[in-house]
C-alpha cells in the first residue's frame, strides 16, 4: 500500500519586491517557476500548514528564501502518529546553504527556479539512511525554450551493516539502491519480533512526471523538472505488510 504522509513543518517565505508589473511584455503568456526547497512527500494531506515550495510570481520579481542558516526538519509520518516514530528529513543540516528562489524576469517571458541546499534521512533509534550533500537545481523555461539540471556533490546511503557509505551519484535514468535494510515504516515498527526490512532507491528527477502531484500543482502543467527522488519500499522478513513512501527532494520545475 501507498500511505498518507504528512511534512510536519511550516515554510517562512522572504518576498523581494517586484518590479513595474509594466516592464512585462504586453500579452505575454508566462510560465511558472517552483522551488521545491523542503521535501515534497507522496501522497501530500491537503490543506496541510507547510509550503514545499515557492512559486515565481506573476510580476517581475522573486519569491523564495536564501538563508544560510535556515535548517528546517520535516516529520514523515501517518497521520494522527506520534512524531517521536516518524522518519525525519533535516534540511540543510549543517547550516552551509539554503536557496529556494524562483524569478520572474523583467522585459522577457523567462521564469526561472533555483533550489540548493542539503538533505538527510533519518529514522529515530536508527540513524542516518541517506544524506545528499551540496543538491543544485536549476530549472528555466523561456517561451518555449529553457532547460534543468540537477548537480550533487556527494550520496551516502546506509549499509546492511548499519554504516553510512559514499556510493556513485547516479547518471540519466540511473538508480543508487540499498536492499533489505532495517527500516521500520513511518508509522514506527509495531512488532520488534518480526521487523520490518526495507529496499531504498534513489534516482534523478529528469522530468515533471517524476515528480509528486499536489493539490493545487500538477505535473502536467509542467514542462521542465530537475531534483532527486527517494522512493523506499518496507516489508516483513515474509514479504508481507508492504509499504511503499516517496520523497522528492531539492527540485526545480517550471
Amino acid at each position: 500500500m501507498r500511505s498518507a504522509l504528512i511534512a510536519g513543518t511550516v515554510l517562512g517565505t522572504l518576498i523581494v519586491a517586484p518590479a513595474d508589473a509594466a516592464a512585462q511584455p504586453a500579452g505575454a503568456a508566462l510560465a511558472v517557476g517552483y522551488a521545491y526547497a523542503l521535501p515534497d512527500p507522496e501522497p501530500p494531506v491537503p490543506s496541510a500548514a507547510y509550503a514545499t515550495y515557492y512559486a515565481s510570481p506573476g510580476p517581475p520579481g522573486a519569491s523564495g528564501l536564501d538563508d544560510p542558516g535556515y535548517a528546517p526538519e520535516v516529520a514523515v509520518q501517518y497521520p494522527h502518529q506520534d512524531t517521536a516514530k516518524a522518519w525525519k528529513l533535516a534540511v540543510n543540516p549543517a547550516h552551509r546553504a539554503f536557496r529556494g528562489v524562483a524569478t520572474t524576469a523583467a522585459g522577457s517571458d523567462e521564469v526561472t527556479a533555483e533550489v540548493g541546499t542539503d538533505y538527510r534521512l533519518d529514522v529515530p533509534g536508527k540513524g542516518t539512511y541517506a544524506a545528499f550533500d551540496g543538491v543544485r537545481s536549476t530549472s528555466n523555461c523561456t517561451g518555449s525554450a529553457g532547460g534543468s539540471d540537477t548537480e550533487l556533490g556527494k550520496l551516502r546511503l546506509r549499509q546492511q551493516g548499519g554504516e553510512l557509505s559514499d556510493v556513485d551519484v547516479p547518471r540519466g535514468a540511473g538508480t543508487a539502491t540499498a536492499a533489505r535494510l532495517d527500516f521500520p515504516p513511518p508509522n514506527g515498527e509495531a512488532d520488534p519480533a518480526n521487523p520490518h526490512l526495507g529496499d531504498l532507491t534513489v534516482r534523478r528527477v529528469l522530468a515533471p512526471e517524476d515528480l509528486i502531484k499536489t493539490p493545487d500543482l500538477e505535473p502536467g502543467y509542467l514542462r521542465r523538472a530537475a531534483g532527486w527522488r527517494i522512493d523506499v519500499v518496507t516489508y516483513r522478513a515474509d514479504g508481507s505488510d508492504r509499504h511503499t513512501e516517496s520523497v522528492v527532494l531539492g527540485a526545480a520545475a517550471c
